[in-house]
């Protein structure tokens, strides 16, 4: 081959690789440009638009000169052109109130109610003529109920609806039980079948349900709020029997954390705890994908001031703390690391891609363990976010949620909420207003 054609070829490769380059930019742009943006009234955010691209605010919100937004606002949509003149794509802008919470780290356990007995499954029983019947679940019993009475007798442990349904099925009569179902309260008439129990292999009479105490596991407090006394815990969803029970008469206690299981591949480990006699800590009223909500009745200790929540891209990969509890009730701070930011505009439990780099941690847990969901995330003074996944092949990395979307279902801050914004300017920055939970068996909770 000549030097002429050579000398050609390295210019049309030194061209095309220009121009690959020259691209990236713009469709980096693209890329990581937001649907909808969350802001604090008075907050500037910076975005790279590049040389290629402008953000404009679209009417109503754009002032007559064009740079100053001058009426208040609470959302608002920018525009992303390219060239200053071809729209591209578009991102709603709110105006979200600044919140402060006290953040916490406490172990707590969770009741699912404060009486009755939580139905796990219902299931089929053998009969003496081999065939099979599913008592409770004809008569209408579904995973998740709580059963509070049983023929017209408060339960509230097993043994007590055994002896009513034995009771029951010997005379021979349909037992009725009174059930909680999310905030409603069903009545259902079940009768008790002469049934071959394969654990004991004996006959008795059997409902065909597997019911357990109210006592759903070990978790902890993320935050709460001060003034108000709510609260979030957890990070993620109490999940029973696949189901996601209303837990409207729900109650968190204080929990004691005496031994620790270590995690291993393929194997999270778990906090070991007990319930601290005495009186309830809080109330449940909202059971969501991204914790538990409700009101303390007494709060704990506080182990550290109020902080703000942070907004999501105020979050940076890097260095980060959270708060726990590895013995007793001594809450303390372990170092971790923040892979990755999921800017995510719903609700979700994987916002945060987290690493623990703690070796005190590292000695004690060798990662995330079970009992962990729900310690907050702390970084740069700010509450980013709550624990909530192990990944089960590396135990010390997990997910986390993202702060701001717990503080809004625990009704502390609303996305979509009225805070007037004024004097939006205009330029290098965006137009802003001055994978297995970490829970235990059976109900894999925190």
């Amino acid at each position: 081959m000549s030097m002429r054609a050579c000398y050609r070829r390295w210019l049309w490769a030194f061209f095309f690789g220009f121009l690959l380059f020259a691209a990236a930019q713009p469709v980096g742009v693209l890329l990581s440009f937001p649907d909808e943006l969350r802001v604090f009234p008075g907050q500037e955010v910076a975005f790279d638009s590049g040389p290629f691209f402008t953000l404009v605010p679209l009417p109503p919100a754009r002032a007559a000169d064009g740079d100053v937004l001058e009426e208040p606002l609470s959302q608002y949509e920018v525009e992303l052109r390219l060239l200053g003149w071809l729209p591209l794509q578009r991102a709603l802008v709110r105006v979200v109130p600044e919140t402060s919470v006290i953040p916490g780290g406490q172990a707590v356990g969770i009741l699912l109610s404060s009486q009755g007995l939580v139905v796990v499954r219902t299931a089929p029983v053998l009969l003496a003529d081999g065939s099979h019947r599913w008592p409770a679940e004809e008569a209408g019993v579904r995973a998740g109920d709580i059963i509070v009475e049983a023929g017209g007798e408060p339960v509230s442990h097993p043994l007590e609806l055994e002896q009513v349904v034995q009771s029951y099925g010997r005379q021979g009569r349909e037992l009725p039980l009174l059930i909680r179902r999310g905030d409603k309260e069903v009545r259902v008439v079940v009768r008790p079948q002469l049934a071959r129990d394969p654990e004991r292999n004996r006959m008795r009479h059997m409902l065909g349900v597997y019911v357990k105490d109210p006592a759903a596991g070990v978790g902890t407090l993320t935050f709460w709020d001060p003034v108000s006394g709510r609260y979030g815990a957890l990070g993620h969803m109490v999940a029973q029997g696949g189901e996601a029970p209303t837990l409207s008469d729900g109650l968190i206690v204080p929990a004691l954390i005496h031994g620790i299981n270590p995690s291993g591949r393929g194997r999270p480990g778990e906090k070991v705890g007990v319930f601290e006699p005495g009186e309830a800590m809080g109330t449940i009223e909202k059971n969501t994908p991204v914790g538990i909500f409700g009101k303390l009745m007494r709060p704990p200790e506080a182990v550290a001031d109020p902080v703000p929540i942070a907004l999501s891209h105020e979050i940076k990969e890097g260095k980060a703390e959270i708060l726990t509890v590895l013995d007793g009730k001594h809450v303390e701070a372990f170092e971790v690391e923040v892979l990755a930011v999921h800017r995510q505009s719903r609700p979700g439990g994987k916002g945060l891609v987290i690493r623990v780099s703690d070796p005190r941690l590292i000695a004690r847990t060798n990662g995330i363990v079970q009992g962990m969901s729900g310690s907050p995330i702390l970084q740069d003074g700010k509450l980013i976010g709550a624990v909530t996944h192990v990944f089960i092949n590396d135990p010390l990395r997990g997910y986390g949620v993202l702060a701001e979307w717990m503080a809004y279902e625990a009704g502390l801050g609303v996305a979509d909420s009225a805070v007037p914004a004024k004097g939006l300017v205009i330029g290098g920055i965006f137009p802003v207003p001055g994978e297995a939970l970490v829970g235990g068996a059976p109900l894999w909770i925190g």
